[in-house]
């Protein structure tokens, strides 16, 4: 077995389970969704509704908080900041009108990811106050591993040597065809000459 062939087959053994760690890592944890609110989408709560709140699968960060409230107005419903504990965003709200008042918001996940999004509630006479959020599970941190870049150092360095290795034996090869001597034309000649009279 050649060298080349001890490389090509390193290369198809090591390539493949790379390229799979390579393709199949992503973000140690998932996107921040928003779980549930409160107000709930098409839910009807009275005018005494004071605040909306959203919650969401992770937790998002500080001060990235947009939250929008518009009344069929058309009028902002929000007042006061927006407020940012964990997974949960609080703001205040005055809801002055009755019908259907329209939410949008925009957060950023603490992986970065921003996510952004709506819904409607309506504010009805003689409604009740607005539902409890759902309760939140508890995320936990994802293990955290070497990842795929030991493998690929690894498999570059390999590469590199079997390539070196390589090199080497094919000058190594050519310097010994250059240094082997040559028999003249003419002596072999001769040779065969003197072997075919003898005979």
């Amino acid at each position: 077995m050649t060298l080349r062939t001890v490389a090509r087959t390193w290369l198809a053994l090591l390539l493949g389970p790379v390229l799979g760690l390579v393709l199949t890592a992503g973000p140690a944890r998932a996107h921040t969704d928003l779980l549930g609110s409160s107000p709930a989408a098409g839910e009807a709560v009275s005018v005494e509704t004071d605040a909306l709140m959203l919650s969401f699968a992770g937790e998002v960060v500080p001060g990235t908080a947009a939250v929008s409230v518009v009344g069929p107005d058309g009028r902002e419903a929000t007042h006061g900041p927006t407020v940012v504990d964990g997974a949960l965003v609080r703001v205040g709200v005055r809801l002055a009108a009755t019908g259907e008042h329209a939410v949008s918001y925009r957060v950023v996940a603490a992986d970065g990811h921003v996510v952004t999004g709506g819904l409607r509630f309506a504010v009805a006479s003689g409604a009740g106050t607005a539902t409890a959020l759902p309760a939140v599970p508890p995320t936990e941190p994802a293990p955290s591993g070497p990842g795929a870049l030991p493998w690929l150092v690894g498999t570059v360095l390999l590469l590199a040597l079997l390539a070196g290795l390589h090199a080497v034996r094919r000058r190594r090869a050519a310097q010994w065809s250059a240094c082997t001597p040559r028999a003249p034309e003419s002596v072999s000649s001769a040779s065969r000459a003197a072997a075919a009279s003898s005979s």
